[in-house]
């Protein structure tokens, strides 16, 4: 069975006549597919989840039940719901657990104004060929991975590009609910949206002082490391090689390794990280003074103070505390 989730808001309201042109393809084509529209802020999650526990029933119930697949119709945003949807069904038990990871996948068509899964997974593609990936190319799937965020209260968070603490977070947070944004959109430019937020925030935001935890892996073998970061101003732990719209926080970031990428700024003055994001956004950043960069396969941060922190562009609100692992081949990609 095909499940469309479908965020007919994103991108402006300029996604209604994209959703309209890919399901009336695949009707057209003859296929049975059902498609639910997100009404509200966790939405999809919601309906991913339920998708993937009544495939699971009806799967131990001998009904027939082929490949779950669910395709989204929507932005970064979209897709972090979607995610955290089937891994809180897997969550929920582990014979569930088992079922899905072998038999739930995940496709994406983007109708939102970042797409940064997209542009990480490699997946801009015509609606064609996103048919022909969901009904005849499934078996051909990626095992991609994914991150986990715990939280000092104990409540956890999945992400498929990346989470961040700082500039990066507060930048989304304001890009959310910007007129600006909006407007962009509307022009097919909302990407600029990120650059214009990033240069005011560097220079109003408050910077901090954290500590870091970090285990590499180095022939098999885990080293457990430790840094402080004074005067930090973000940092981002990416799964994908870039967020906020295609920023290349971690150019050379792997999504089936096992690990993840950390990119964080720190130590800068306000001058001075203005005149750094010319090089972030090109990719070479890596080695620069004020720059820290690490391959992990976790991470833990503590900071003096609670700062923004997101998971996906989704606002996660301040913390002060985050645990981030790597769940190797978490999500079967189309």
């Amino acid at each position: 069975m095909i499940y469309f989730i479908v965020n007919e808001s994103s991108k402006s309201g300029k996604a209604k006549e994209i959703v309209h042109d890919v399901l009336m393809f695949f009707k057209n084509e003859g296929y049975e597919y059902k498609a639910f529209i997100t009404k509200y802020e966790g939405h999809a999650s919601e309906m991913a989840e339920k998708i993937v526990k009544k495939e699971y029933i009806d799967f131990k119930n001998k009904k027939k039940t082929d490949a779950v697949r669910i395709v989204v119709l929507g932005g970064d945003g979209t897709i972090n719901e979607v995610v955290n949807g089937i891994m809180a069904a897997r969550d929920y038990n582990a014979e569930i657990d088992s079922f899905a990871a072998k038999n739930v996948y995940i496709s994406v068509y983007p109708t939102g104004s970042g797409n940064d899964f997209i542009r990480g997974a490699n997946l801009n593609r015509t609606k064609e060929e996103l048919f022909y990936a969901v009904t005849d190319g499934y078996e051909d799937f990626r095992a991609t991975d994914i991150g986990k965020v715990t939280f000092s209260d104990g409540n956890t968070r999945y992400f498929a590009i990346s989470t961040g603490m700082g500039m990066d977070a507060l930048v989304c947070r304001k890009a959310e609910k910007s007129m600006l944004k909006k407007l962009l959109n509307i022009f097919g430019m909302g990407k600029l949206t990120y650059i214009i937020l990033t240069v005011q925030t560097i220079f109003s935001m408050d910077y901090s002082f954290c500590e870091i935890e970090y285990e590499t892996v180095d022939n098999g073998v885990i080293t457990t490391h430790e840094k402080t970061l004074d005067q930090m101003i973000y940092i981002a732990v990416l799964n994908l090689f870039a967020e906020g719209g295609g920023v290349p926080m971690a150019p050379n970031a792997v999504s089936n390794d096992g690990e993840l990428d950390i990119c964080a700024a720190y130590g800068l003055s306000r001058g001075a990280g203005f005149l750094k994001l010319p090089i972030l956004a090109k990719g070479k950043h890596e080695g620069k003074k004020g720059f820290f960069t690490e391959r992990v396969k976790s991470i833990t941060i503590k900071n003096d103070a609670a700062m923004t922190v997101h998971t996906d562009g989704e606002d996660m609100l301040d913390r002060d505390y985050m645990k981030v692992e790597c769940i190797k081949g978490g999500l079967n990609v189309l």
